[in-house]
């Protein structure tokens, strides 16, 4: 069995603000990619909105990109959509 610390730590929910934080960005622009469905998986109970950290990794490694080159074939975060609706 694994470590009982790493288990939480890896099944642990974060806030908006420390899910901004984590991904280093600001709550703000989490706020916005959450509304126009450009932002990471995220669960909602109640009034509260919570990531978590298995759903922040796969969005990391989804915006990955080995050149600047390949921003442009990828509609992402902060990027309109190519036909511009």
């Amino acid at each position: 069995m694994g470590d009982p610390a790493k288990e939480f730590q890896r099944d642990r929910l974060l806030t908006v603000g420390e899910g901004a934080e984590y991904l280093q960005l600001s709550e703000s622009w989490l706020n916005k990619a959450r509304l126009s469905g450009r932002g990471p998986r995220f669960i909602k109970m109640g009034r509260s909105v919570r990531y978590s950290v298995q759903a922040l990794e796969e969005f990391k490694r989804a915006n990955a990109r080995g050149s600047t080159s390949e921003y442009a074939s990828h509609s992402g975060p902060g990027r309109p959509p190519k036909n511009g609706k």
